[in-house]
């Protein structure tokens, strides 16, 4: 499997590396947000991890176009991903899930 990761953080470029190496998977990172212009670097892989960046229905059919078949945000949300276009698509979408304790922990920590 091959997955392009945008907007990536330097500080997760470790993990990245953890993971690639655990399950063998090539992972090719991308400092830019995905946008129609550059697109074209997905070509060729599985799988693209994005952030919070708008994924809208033209987008979602280059992504299409070029053989993404799986979109993984790296959030809870993914109210910044057209659902409804990857359903048509055929192109699976998968989120973050988080502990519910980890709310209260953050807010405690924010006190």
């Amino acid at each position: 499997m091959k997955i392009l990761v945008y907007s990536y953080r330097s500080d997760e470029t470790e993990y990245f590396k953890e993971f690639s190496k655990k399950y063998q998977v090539e992972i090719k990172l991308c400092n830019d947000a995905p946008t129609m212009e550059n697109a074209d670097l997905s070509k060729g892989f599985d799988c693209i991890s994005i952030i919070t960046t708008k994924i809208n229905a033209e987008l979602m059919e280059k992504f299409h176009e070029v053989g993404v078949k799986f979109i993984s945000t790296r959030t809870i949300g993914y109210d910044h991903i057209d659902i409804k276009k990857a359903r048509e698509l055929g192109i699976h979408v998968g989120n973050v899930t988080y502990s519910p304790n980890s709310v209260a922990n953050y807010t405690i920590m924010m006190i």
